[in-house]
């Protein structure tokens, strides 16, 4: 499900993003769990067809995108909790409140380490998302050519 789609926009390299998506799997996937979408993947990759393999790449970018698009939006939630903690801390220290405020400090540095972590892993994802293609490519011509041989 995606949240505030006309207002929030993400531009990740050379993709758009509409919205906070919290979930690679939503109302508008034709796969209704991982596990299925796997178990379609490797009866694709059985066939061994051209079809298989355009169709392997289409499901594979559609949720490579979706992934990253997560990943993303974690990232922005994640730095707004932190920043926000950080206020708190910030007023909880000048309150002479110091022991919350360091407690809110670890807290903003902790969530300040998963808006990279989230970060770092939508870029992961981004380079996987442009080589996948090739290596799909591989894999059906490994399988087409073991058929072969057969």
């Amino acid at each position: 499900m995606k949240y505030l789609k006309e207002v929030f926009q993400v531009q990740f390299q050379d993709i758009e993003f509409d919205g906070l998506r919290f979930s690679a799997i939503d109302e508008e996937s034709s796969f209704k769990s991982i596990k299925e979408r796997n178990a379609y993947l490797d009866n694709l990759l059985k066939e061994g067809s051209e079809f298989s393999s355009m169709r392997y790449k289409n499901i594979f970018k559609e949720f490579q995108k979706a992934e990253i698009h997560v990943k993303l939006s974690l990232s922005f939630l994640f730095r707004i909790i932190s920043f926000s903690l950080l206020t708190l801390a910030l007023i909880a220290s000048i309150a002479s409140a110091s022991v919350i405020g360091f407690a809110l400090m670890g807290m903003a540095i902790g969530t300040l380490i998963l808006h990279t972590y989230n970060k770092r892993r939508a870029k992961d994802l981004y380079i996987g998302f442009l080589s996948g293609p090739e290596i799909i490519d591989y894999m059906f011509e490994k399988i087409q050519n073991s058929c072969e041989t057969k």
